[in-house]
């Protein structure tokens, strides 16, 4: 996963639908400074694995792990048109 995949996150970001089914969603969707803020801090942190998912040469979602309340969880984006 590198920076220059953030902007195709954010779009995926902005579909209504999917934030409705996701399980962590921004307050405001289309905040690019509070999405670039909160991405920069998984970037960084080194206990959560994170992986873009790229298919026939296209990224098309991430996927991570993370440690929540002592429980390992993983969470995962795909962009709708996938």
């Amino acid at each position: 996963m590198i920076e220059d995949d953030l902007p195709i996150f954010f779009t995926h970001q902005q579909d209504r639908e999917a934030n409705h089914m996701a399980a962590f969603t921004s307050k405001d969707p289309s905040d690019w400074d509070r999405f670039m803020t909160h991405w920069n801090k998984i970037l960084v942190d080194q206990n959560i694995m994170k992986q873009t998912i790229i298919y026939e040469d296209h990224v098309v979602g991430h996927i991570s792990q993370f440690e929540q309340f002592r429980e390992r969880e993983v969470s995962y984006w795909i962009g709708k048109e996938y």
